[in-house]
Order: C-alpha cells, then structure tokens, then sequence
C-alpha cells in the first residue's frame, strides 16, 4: 500500500487527556489521534458513540486497504463482464472515492 499514513496496527488506549479519553496508537504506543468525550458546540458525545468513533479511527488503516485490495482485484478481472456489472458503480465510484479521500 502506497501512503504516508502512520502503518498499521492502530490501536486504542484509554489515557487521561481531558476526561479519561481514548487515543489512538500506533504499534509501538505513538500517539495518532484522540477521541474526547465531551459536551459542548451544541454536541453531546456519549460514551457509546466515543468508542464507536475510536474503533472506526483504529481500524481506518486496514479498511483502506482492503478496499485497495478489492478495487485492485476488481481491476483484474474487468468490470466489463456481465456476471460482476452490478458492482461497476460501487467500485468505480464509491470505492474509489473513499480510497481518493483517505489518500490525497
């Protein structure tokens, strides 16, 4: 995978930043970024959604390369053929779009 993102594994670690927060992680415990439960600008960030959000945020590296994986493999075998058509749009627009957002 061809990014400059911090590697992966990312993990989460609850560390007391604001309120007993969670981070993310990289691999050797070097700070990626943190998910502050909070109250205020008109949010409430419940705990539920926190860990929601920091579960998504670690997982970030190998779900962009998975669907790099997906759209290379989907790449080989032709989108052209009538028994994977369905999936043209998924990949060729969505797919791509999120792989484009995650790395330029």
């Amino acid at each position: 995978m061809n990014t400059t993102h911090t590697p992966a594994p990312w993990s989460i670690e609850e560390r007391t930043l604001y309120r007993g927060d969670e981070m993310i992680v990289d691999e050797n415990g070097h700070f990626i970024a943190a998910i502050i439960s909070m109250t205020g600008m008109g949010k409430t960030f419940l705990k539920e959604e926190t860990d929601a959000n920091a579960k998504l945020i670690a997982a970030a590296p190998q779900l962009l390369e998975a669907l790099m994986n997906i759209v290379a493999q989907f790449d080989m075998i032709g989108s052209n053929q009538d028994e994977h058509a369905h999936l043209d749009d998924a990949i060729d627009i969505i797919a791509r779009l999120a792989i484009e957002k995650a790395t330029k």
